[in-house]
């Protein structure tokens, strides 16, 4: 894994951890129902859409090295003329 990617990664759940941790502070307090709600169902949507985008660009990495890897090993030998 990349460093920019894993510090990438880190900033993001901590924000999403502490956006968490406010929402219960206010629902605990009972103020502001509906804005918890509407801040919950954010946090997790984004999260996970954010993981299921990243998984999608490694399978796609993942497909690219195996047709780099298959495509000399497929091909055939051309003849040249030093053969």
């Amino acid at each position: 894994m990349n460093v920019f990617t894993l510090k990438t990664w880190l900033v993001f759940y901590l924000l999403s951890f502490v956006t968490l941790l406010w929402v219960v502070f206010l629902t605990s307090s009972g103020v502001m129902l509906w804005t918890c709600l509407l801040l919950i169902s954010m946090v997790v949507g984004v999260n996970f859409t954010a993981v299921f985008v990243d998984v999608q660009r490694h399978r796609r990495r993942i497909d690219i090295m195996r047709n780099l890897y298959r495509d000399p090993v497929q091909a055939p030998a051309q003849t040249g003329a030093g053969k």
